[in-house]
């Protein structure tokens, strides 16, 4: 028999939002776990944004991000491969955990994407905000 109640607190849901924050720049913010599920979400959030806007830029936020729930890396990849596909220009991702920024690394080695990686939302805006390349 399964406890439901532990199993519900052994693996909380976090949340994901996509919105477009200021021109050219779309923001992807996540909140807990970061799952497949929340992957597909972004992909299907971002893609309206990536059609509309060419070159657009991505802002990932994952100050408030706990980790990773089992297997979102393919999922991940898949809105990674949509962004080159679609011309994407830059993603800055604010990362303060060591953990999620070691996942980042491995994802964007897999898929060739460049990411500018910072340890708060300002400078990531402010690199975004600029013109380097």
């Amino acid at each position: 028999m399964v406890d439901r109640e532990s199993a519900t607190n052994e693996s909380p849901l976090g949340a994901v939002s996509t919105r477009r924050l200021e021109g050219k720049i779309v923001e992807t913010t996540y909140r807990g776990k970061i799952s497949a599920e929340m992957a597909e979400q972004v992909r299907r959030d971002i893609e309206p944004f990536l059609k509309d806007t060419p070159g657009v830029d991505w802002l990932i936020n994952t100050t408030a991000a706990t980790g990773f729930a089992p297997a979102p890396r393919t999922a991940t990849i898949g809105v990674i491969e949509l962004f080159k596909k679609h011309k994407g220009h830059r993603i800055a991702a604010v990362m303060p955990s060591t953990g999620i920024r070691m996942v980042a690394s491995a994802l964007v080695f897999a898929t060739g994407m460049p990411l500018k990686i910072f340890e708060t939302r300002d400078k990531a805006l402010a690199y975004l905000r600029s013109k380097d390349p």
